[in-house]
């Protein structure tokens, strides 16, 4: 695969509407778009569009890290290289945990590019190199993503989504929870050390009400038939998230995304185990994170964002072990734009 041309155009997408995590509000999602064109002029195109609040690469350290890595496509001659998709592969691999979205924008462009040689799209592509017989999935299906920090925001985007279609819908819980988690930095991780039972540590218990009171208003809106996945994005301690889990537990939730800090595996482990609402991991996932998480078993539904593990090559091979251990993988974004979207659409359609 010998390139010619590599290009980088940056980007900002507003959101229509700011979405409020655990983690902050996002209103903007900045990245770059790379396109890696060879002799022969076909053009692969990838995406890095970094989530810092996640746990991705900042966004001028992507930048720079892009720059290098373009530039470094080139030998001491300035004439692009020429190497088979597994050597450039192997060059990125040991960028993944530091800079993960400027590797997967490469990674991506590279796989896109391949399957455009062949004149095959990047599902089929896919498909055809896990050895799979059959086309790839004519559909693929979709969650909405609902904001809204009160009942009543939220049962309307509800409505609005359900009316378009969807019939699975995921919430976003502990939205106004910046105080709440200062306060729990500072708290002794003996105190998370509860029962299933035991009751949310500090002054959870009103944000644990409102929290309540949003998912009521998602059930009655998107009817007792519809699927609801909610995410913590890492906002309790384990006896905060057990009694949070136990108290949503009636409105029959599909899981509950990373319901404490990526690190404490522990605690994940216990709640995957104790606790009568389905838990998956997140950020987790993220770095050295993985393999920690896919040793101790510690969900058994895994939340797969390629962006944030590097690209596509991480995610493939991921879906491998994530079958052979009998586990459940969900595909996701980090509200990337269309190109990084669109790759996960394919790995949708092309692997499962």
């Amino acid at each position: 695969m010998r390139l010619r041309r590599v290009g980088l155009r940056p980007f900002a997408l507003p959101l229509a509407r700011g979405l409020s995590t655990a983690h902050g509000v996002v209103s903007t999602r900045r990245g770059w778009l790379v396109w890696l064109e060879d002799e022969h002029g076909h053009v692969g195109f990838g995406e890095a569009t970094p989530l810092a609040d996640f746990g991705t690469e900042r966004h001028a350290t992507c930048e720079i890290a892009l720059g290098r890595l373009l530039s470094s496509i080139a030998d001491g001659d300035g004439c692009l290289l020429d190497l088979a998709l597994e050597e450039w592969l192997e060059r990125l691999a040991p960028m993944r945990s530091r800079t993960p979205c400027t590797v997967a924008a490469i990674d991506t462009a590279l796989h896109d590019l391949a399957a455009r040689r062949e004149a095959l799209s990047l599902a089929e592509w896919l498909r055809s190199r896990a050895g799979d017989s059959g086309p790839p999935a004519a559909e693929v299906s979709v969650q909405a993503l609902i904001g809204g920090e009160t009942p009543g925001q939220v049962a309307e985007a509800t409505r609005r989504a359900r009316e378009a279609g969807y019939t699975t819908f995921k919430l976003k819980l502990a939205v106004s929870a910046a105080p709440r988690r200062d306060a729990r930095d500072a708290r002794d991780v003996r105190d998370a050390r509860t029962s299933l039972r035991g009751p949310a540590c500090g002054g959870a218990t009103g944000a644990l009400e409102g929290d309540r009171a949003r998912v009521a208003a998602l059930r009655e809106a998107a009817g007792p038939a519809a699927r609801l996945r909610l995410d913590a994005n890492e906002a309790w301690t384990r006896a905060e998230a057990a009694a949070a889990l136990e108290s949503l537990a009636p409105f029959g939730i599909d899981y509950v995304e990373q319901p404490v800090a990526r690190e404490d595996l522990d605690s994940l482990a216990w709640l995957a185990a104790e606790s009568p609402v389905a838990v998956a991991a997140d950020e987790a996932l993220l770095g050295a994170g993985l393999e920690a998480c896919l040793e101790r078993r510690a969900a058994s539904i895994l939340i797969v964002k390629p962006s944030a593990l590097g690209g596509i090559d991480p995610a493939r091979r991921l879906v491998e072990r994530v079958r052979a251990a009998g586990q459940r993988l969900v595909w996701s974004t980090l509200l990337d734009g269309a190109v990084a979207r669109a790759a996960v659409w394919h790995l949708a359609a092309g692997v499962g």
